[in-house]
């Protein structure tokens, strides 16, 4: 059983016959997204949500020191623990960055009304990561949420995605 198309490929060419496609899934029930989600007024600012992990493989840091999110006019918001978390934390306390706003970790259960809060949700993985879906995608599309994907492996192979060379223009820090 795999959790991606790439993983079952990989298994079948190795030998196996009896192999399953079982992905990652979400209950939609936990997103009511008509009695919660907040219109967004013109006048305010475009929100981007992080939630998940803070490793080496998302790429977090990086974007928030890359990325000017104050001349885009948009709020970027994270949350989730990790491996980067401290660094992070560093970064956001020395740049004074308000554009930025960590929110630390929060329970999975906080998960959909948290998301239902925002506009469009970032789902990085700098690092491929052989037969990654990031779970983050079905609840992003549960709560009804555009999805900004950067990554390779499936993620790119389906159609999510954003790459580098096509993000010329974005507000790149100098």
């Amino acid at each position: 059983m795999g959790q991606s198309s790439e993983i079952v490929e990989y298994v079948k060419k190795h030998g196996a016959s009896d192999v399953y496609l079982f992905r990652n899934g979400v209950d939609p029930e936990r997103f009511n997204i008509d009695s919660v989600k907040k219109k967004r007024e013109s006048t305010q600012p475009l929100r981007i949500i992080y939630a998940g992990l803070l490793g080496f493989a998302q790429g977090i840091l990086d974007i928030c020191k890359n990325v000017n999110f104050s001349n885009l006019g948009v709020e970027f918001h994270i949350y989730g623990a990790g491996g980067e978390q401290k660094a992070l934390e560093e970064y956001l306390a020395k740049s004074g960055d308000n554009s930025i706003v960590y929110h630390g970790s929060v329970s999975r259960d906080e998960i959909p009304k948290i998301l239902l809060e925002y506009d469009i949700t970032l789902i990085p993985l700098v690092t491929n990561i052989f037969g990654a879906v990031p779970s983050k995608i079905y609840e992003s599309m549960a709560a009804g949420l555009p999805i900004l994907f950067s990554g390779e492996g499936e993620g790119k192979k389906i159609g999510l995605g954003v790459w580098r060379e096509g993000l010329q223009g974005t507000g790149k820090k100098h």
